[in-house]
């Protein structure tokens, strides 16, 4: 660079010797020194030195290269930068631009890797340098160059799982899932089967398909709990990958780590008993009870029951029953009988006790369970109509011919046999002893006729029709009343 720097310096004095007449006699070494003078003591060269390893990578990793010319050049030098494979790397500028100022100052361009996504193995490529554009000749004719660089894969095949923590399905078919994709791009469709590894607590998607189309795309994988009767606790299994099926080498036979998977028991243990409460039975008739166990036990299980209310008012058919393992979750029926009593007692309350024993500890003494039924009595108190009646009447009066409606309230006394009415007429008649009433009376024109009804509560219900019928004059119409429960 010095020795350029001289003959720069030179350069004038060069060319005021030139510009003089040579003479063939004194000063043919006159020429050629000048000749000498202005050609180049350094040749037009293009020096490009890699700034570290001539490496990239697929997840984008970089090497960097320094470009200067050799020589001070005439004119501006442009040198073009191209990567010959875009999908292994990219360079960072099209071009780099020298000139007659800056030519020996480095400049430098970045080569990034690409990501392809291929299990290719590391890839070999090239960055191009030229052809250089330029009005000095001596740069315009160099040579292209090129620089070698190796993208390193960073693909790497394999099978990804993305599940969460605590995984758990239920019994009663409650269910959970995860999400598998696959790493890199297959060169053709993968198969991944998929197992439970006990399909008694859980089942599991058969399988999953992958193409060079979806493979970056997570699909989910469903588990669904299975109930098995049995108190055994939260159960943990895996869902298994088995060894992927394909075409493609890099995937054929590939599996991924087991995901693990708890479920839920709901299974408790327990008589259940229908109906617990509720339950009528007439004196002289029978209903059934129904028992059976809520889960599987691992010995027989003996139901007693003990009555603890009404002793002499019902008899049960048994006073045990037995569950085994095989029939466990079979109804047995205990039938209750009402008892026919003497007299009018009226309706009573029958309770017993559920209680039970076995060397399953889980149904070993259970908490003890109450069973009420009611007994009615089916003998019904002599009737006893006396008292006050109080209800209403509604019907038509017809009247030459032309009709309207006629309504009103009743008010009645019983007593006895006599049926004395006060409203809307003072007028007696007999209440039979079958309850039918008739009160009649051809002089007024007024009848009623009706039959009573004594409820279970003591209360009494009269119903009926009236006529009236007199100079002309004619209704008809029904009526209806009420007597409440006589004090005790």
């Amino acid at each position: 660079m010095y020795v350029c720097r001289f003959f720069q310096l030179l350069s004038p004095f060069v060319h005021t010797l030139a510009a003089r007449p040579v003479r063939r006699r004194r000063g043919l070494w006159r020429a050629e020194i000048v000749e000498a003078l202005e050609s180049r003591v350094v040749p037009a060269a293009l020096t490009v030195t890699p700034v570290g390893n001539l490496v990239t990578t697929e997840s984008g990793g970089q090497a960097q290269f320094s470009v200067v010319l050799d020589s001070q050049p005439t004119a501006t030098v442009t040198v073009p930068i191209k990567s010959l494979n875009l999908k292994e790397g990219t360079v960072s500028v099209k071009q780099l631009v020298f000139t007659t100022a800056n030519w020996s100052s480095p400049q430098t361009f970045t080569v990034k890797g690409v990501e392809d996504t291929l299990v290719d193995g590391d890839k070999s490529y090239q960055v191009s340098l030229g052809k250089l554009k330029s009005k000095d000749k001596a740069y315009k004719a160099l040579p292209i160059k090129t620089e070698t660089l190796t993208n390193i894969d960073n693909d790497v095949p394999g099978i990804q799982v993305t599940a969460g923590n605590n995984l758990q399905t239920t019994e009663g078919g409650g269910k959970a899932t995860f999400t598998v994709r696959l790493a890199t791009k297959p060169t053709a469709n993968v198969v991944i089967p998929l197992q439970s590894s006990n399909p008694l607590e859980g089942t599991v998607t058969s399988s999953l398909t992958f193409t060079a189309l979806n493979w970056n795309k997570a699909q989910t994988v469903t588990i669904t709990g299975v109930n098995d009767s049995q108190i055994d606790g939260p159960q943990t299994y895996q869902v298994t990958f088995q060894p992927a099926q394909s075409s493609d080498s890099a995937y054929n036979g590939k599996t991924a780590t087991p995901v693990s998977v708890t479920n839920t028991d709901n299974d408790v243990a327990g008589v259940s008993i229908t109906p617990k409460t509720g339950l009528s039975v007439n004196e002289g008739a029978s209903k059934d009870v129904s028992f059976k166990l809520t889960a599987q036990p691992t010995s027989d299980v003996t139901v007693t029951f003990i009555t603890t209310v009404g002793d002499g008012q019902a008899t049960s058919s048994v006073s045990s029953l037995t569950f085994t393992p095989a029939n466990w979750n079979v109804a047995q029926n205990v039938t209750i009988t009402g008892v026919t009593l003497d007299g009018i007692d009226g309706n009573n309350p029958f309770t017993f006790t559920v209680d039970t024993t076995s060397d399953d500890p889980l149904f070993n003494a259970l908490p003890t369970q109450t069973v009420t039924v009611t007994i009615n009595d089916t003998e019904a108190p002599a009737p006893n109509y006396d008292g006050i009646y109080t209800g209403t009447y509604t019907g038509h009066i017809t009247i030459l011919g032309i009709s309207t409606s006629k309504s009103g309230d009743i008010a009645v006394t019983v007593d006895g046999n006599s049926f004395n009415m006060t409203e809307p007429f003072v007028k007696s008649g007999t209440l039979a002893g079958d309850g039918s009433i008739n009160l009649s009376d051809s002089t007024s024109g007024i009848t009623f006729v009706g039959n009573t009804v004594q409820n279970q509560d003591g209360s009494v219900d009269v119903s009926g029709t009236w006529t009236y019928s007199k100079s002309g004059v004619h209704g008809n119409g029904t009526w209806s009343i009420h007597r409440a429960p006589l004090a005790t």
